[in-house]
């Protein structure tokens, strides 16, 4: 089955403001900025919270959902990517779409890959954005 695209309806705009919303608290509890962040913040935060996932007062499904979307308003940002509704064989899903390049990313579900079953400890965020900047710079001349 190849991927299906949708805008997002009414109530998964609503989710997805509550994700974001959710990101900037726990930007705010870890004592940052909740509108001046970088992937680098969010790989620091992602890392503390990852030392004692156990004890925090965030929970996973909150780190996964928060952090992801923040990422996510980070790639809007700075490359133009869209949010939509994804669905494929799996699924379906909150995606990032870049309409140009076709390139498609999911920021929750590269959040949850590194919690669910296990949390990995390492930081991907930064890592992440270099290689889709990489990736939307080798397609701009296709």
């Amino acid at each position: 089955m190849a991927h299906r695209i949708n805008d997002l309806n009414q109530q998964e705009n609503e989710a997805l403001s509550n994700y974001i919303e959710q990101g900037r608290e726990i930007l705010a509890g870890y004592g940052l900025s909740k509108s001046n962040y970088s992937a680098k913040d969010l790989d620091n935060i992602f890392e503390r919270w990852a030392q004692n996932h156990k004890s925090e007062k965030f929970k996973k499904n909150q780190i996964a959902e928060g952090l992801g979307s923040l990422f996510g308003e980070l790639l809007t940002i700075d490359f133009g990517f869209g949010w939509k509704m994804v669905e494929d064989e799996h699924g379906i899903e909150l995606a990032l779409v870049d309409e140009k390049t076709g390139s498609i990313v999911f920021p929750v579900n590269s959040v949850w890959k590194r919690i669910d079953p296990e949390v990995i400890k390492q930081p991907f965020f930064a890592a992440m954005f270099d290689a889709i900047k990489k990736h939307i710079e080798s397609q701009k001349g296709r």
